[in-house]
């Protein structure tokens, strides 16, 4: 057995600060002999060396993630399903998909060429700025939805290209809102190209009306007129009056009655970075014991690394770790199977969301302890409300050597806490069914149990359906005990004498008196 400790950081409001606490875990089970399991084809476990962006903070489970293997530019993808592999050019990454990617058009209309005269210009309201002038073709709403370019103005701030939302013959007003009030001493035009061409939007996906969008390649397809089929980039997208999508077409063709399809073309790594994007990073990763017992009865564990409270990219100042956590006894295509911690009905992964503000460019005691089929450790120990127990312990014989029965996996983080057994494969299946809300030692109401000046730890009880030996990887410590977080404790168990550590920031019993205690040696 080994101990490893290091200080990382609590917080993602960078990549750095991300990278740092993110690659701790892993590191540390490599260090006590635990290895990562064989990958999925392509590659889609992370590689730290091929980050390049802080992910989503908002990471699919695996009870919806689908592997679809490489992104292929064209196909539709599902949000908070679909995971792909893409490699922006600096090795391969695996993304999620967070939002739809495609959506449906309607009707398809083809601007007409019109340069129409402006004389004055209004303050904009509500977003909106009113033009005044001739309009040729503007009489009964006959420019609403169209993309005109205005320019000439006085004021620079006239001079845009936008949607219409109404027209006259003698106004017409557009969506911009920094219009200025003007007269103008010059010739400002309205021009509408014959070239624009419109989609409505039937059903949309995530960042349509954002500005970031304009300059995308799209793929749209399925209309009679095969004018209106092809791949365009996007000059425009938003809601005027209507849904509509705005792009350059030399071919396009007034159509009404059917329906088309849209499909982004942006690849994963820059959809996100987009203000909405349609994909984010999905850093995760498969370890496995590799100690003798492994053969008969493997244990994997599966950890993806998130955010929460940020937006993408570490734009945010309040951005802290967040980690989906499964355990099981096989693994095929980046998922976990056979028993697996929390049961086969409800969600494998457990979602570790530590409740403490973010930390910044601090950094925080991080204590490992284990070997190649065992694993302890307190993240973020002297951080409190963020402070992570987390441990996987094998059953134990009379003497306290490990046996490939079953296994026990210990959490305990922020004041939720969960104990459950899971059993080697053919050997029974996990106890309790539904993971058990406390750790199972002792229950009193005390808060110190101390006598004569010596201080007792209690042992961690497995739940098998018959008396099981205590684990040897944890115990509890009544929250009265100790006189700081992080003492150490020697006690005797197995009839050797061990050192403990022990976690101030959880409780793991019922009535909220023990802290946790990790082998420290």
């Amino acid at each position: 057995m080994a101990i490893i400790q290091n200080f990382k950081s609590f917080d993602t409001s960078s990549l750095a600060n991300f990278k740092s606490w993110a690659q701790a875990i892993g590191a540390a089970l490599s260090s006590l002999g635990w290895v990562q399991a064989p990958d999925t084809s392509p590659a889609s476990q992370v590689v730290w060396g091929n980050v390049v962006d802080v992910p989503a903070n908002n990471a699919v489970t695996t009870s919806s993630w689908s592997f679809t293997g490489t992104w292929v530019s064209g196909n539709s993808y599902t949000g908070q399903n679909d995971v792909v592999v893409y490699d922006p050019g600096t090795g391969p990454v695996c993304y999620q998909a967070i939002g739809n990617n495609h959506g449906t058009l309607s009707t398809v209309t083809r601007q007409s060429a019109h340069t129409d005269a402006i004389t004055s210009v209004d303050v904009h309201s509500g977003g909106q700025t009113v033009y005044h002038g001739t309009f040729a073709g503007g009489a009964s709403n006959g420019y609403q939805n169209w993309l005109l370019t205005i320019a000439g103005c006085d004021n620079g701030a006239n001079n845009v290209t936008a949607f219409c939302a109404a027209s006259t013959a003698t106004t017409i007003t557009m969506m911009n809102a920094n219009g200025v009030a003007e007269t103008s001493g010059g010739s400002p035009t309205s021009v509408s190209s014959a070239n624009t061409v419109l989609y409505f939007w039937g059903s949309t996906f995530p960042g349509w009306q954002d500005t970031d969008l304009v300059g995308q390649s799209v793929l749209i397809s399925g209309y009679s007129n095969v004018g209106n089929n092809n791949t365009f980039a996007v000059v425009a997208s938003g809601t005027p009056n209507q849904q509509v999508l705005a792009v350059t077409n030399a071919s396009g063709v007034n159509e009404a009655g059917h329906t088309g399809v849209i499909v982004s073309l942006t690849d994963p790594s820059t959809s996100s970075g987009k203000i909405t994007p349609l994909w984010a990073p999905y850093y995760y990763e498969v370890w496995q014991t590799n100690d003798a017992l492994n053969a008969t009865s493997p244990i994997f564990l599966r950890l993806v690394y998130s955010t929460q409270n940020t937006a993408l990219n570490g734009i945010g100042s309040n951005s802290t770790p967040r980690i989906f956590v499964s355990v099981g006894t096989r693994v095929q295509l980046g998922f976990l199977g056979g028993n697996t911690l929390n049961g086969a009905v409800s969600p494998i992964e457990k979602v570790i969301l530590p409740g403490s503000a973010a930390g910044g460019s601090s950094t925080f005691e991080c204590d490992f302890s284990g070997d190649a089929g065992s694993f302890s450790m307190h993240m973020w120990r002297d951080r409190p409300t963020a402070t992570w127990t987390f441990i996987i312990d094998r059953a134990k014989n009379s003497a306290g050597v490990d046996t490939d029965n079953y296994f026990t996996v210990l959490s305990a983080q922020n004041n939720t806490r969960i104990q459950q057994q899971l059993f080697k494969q053919g050997a029974g299946t996990r106890c309790p069914n539904q993971i058990d809300q406390y750790w199972e030692s002792v229950h009193s109401g005390q808060t110190s149990f101390a006598q004569n000046g010596l201080v007792p730890a209690f042992p961690v009880f497995p739940i098998i359906g018959y008396l099981g030996n205590p684990l040897l990887r944890a115990v509890t410590i009544g929250i009265g005990d100790s006189t700081g977080d992080g003492e150490q404790f020697s006690i005797s168990v197995y009839g050797t004498p061990h050192t403990y550590m022990v976690s101030q920031n959880s409780t793991v019993s019922e009535p909220g008196n023990l802290n946790p205690a990790i082998l420290w040696e």
